[in-house]
């Protein structure tokens, strides 16, 4: 038999990595178009992958990262959350919801949202609201403005939310503020 060794060098973040291959197959009993560089290349490009890929997940030094999310209400609300805790702030009463089902947790931003559509991705079991804090008008005139600020469940108003359509992706919406739906909850970190 036919016994070639090669070393391959590849230069990567963490320094180089070498990988050192001896072929066990002749050249003759290689499978068809695969030739010993060939494979000698693929194993040092595993070899360094296995180097590169740990180095990039995450810099040295840094804390593992981890998902802001606590959970889905159990509650289920439409837009005016004064009517539910009866003051004039639609935002702390939103909180609050989260706050009874999960201590020391909020309702979840649209940056939170983005960390966790990273992480985990968006369907967390559902329909939901999250705080969004901005504004827009859609084409039918309705104001998406966190069901102006949470304080009113008339359709005209809008808030966010991410819905889930059957056999579709779960991505965020704009929800009618008369809809009854649960808030998602993160962390207080």
């Amino acid at each position: 038999p036919i016994e070639e060794e090669a070393s391959y060098h590849i230069s990567t973040i963490t320094g180089s990595a070498q990988a050192r291959v001896t072929p066990s197959l002749p050249r003759a009993l290689s499978p068809p178009n695969m030739h010993t560089p060939t494979l000698v290349a693929f194993a040092a490009l595993l070899v360094a992958l296995s180097v590169c890929v740990p180095a990039l997940a995450r810099p040295q030094g840094a804390a593992p990262r981890s998902s802001p999310f606590r959970g889905i209400t159990k509650g289920q609300y439409n837009g005016s959350m004064v009517a539910w805790f009866h003051d004039y702030n639609g935002y702390d009463d939103a909180q609050y919801a989260c706050e009874r089902e999960f201590s020391a947790s909020h309702v979840c931003t649209a940056f939170e949202l983005s960390l966790m559509a990273q992480y985990e991705g968006l369907n967390q079991g559902g329909d939901y609201r999250y705080v969004d804090l901005s504004f827009a008008v859609n084409a039918k005139g309705q104001e998406i403005n966190d069901c102006f600020g949470f304080t009113s469940d008339d359709s005209k108003y809008l808030s966010r939310c991410v819905r889930h359509v059957i056999g579709g992706p779960v991505v965020p919406r704009a929800c009618e503020c008369d809809m009854v739906m649960p808030f998602i909850c993160c962390d207080n970190q």
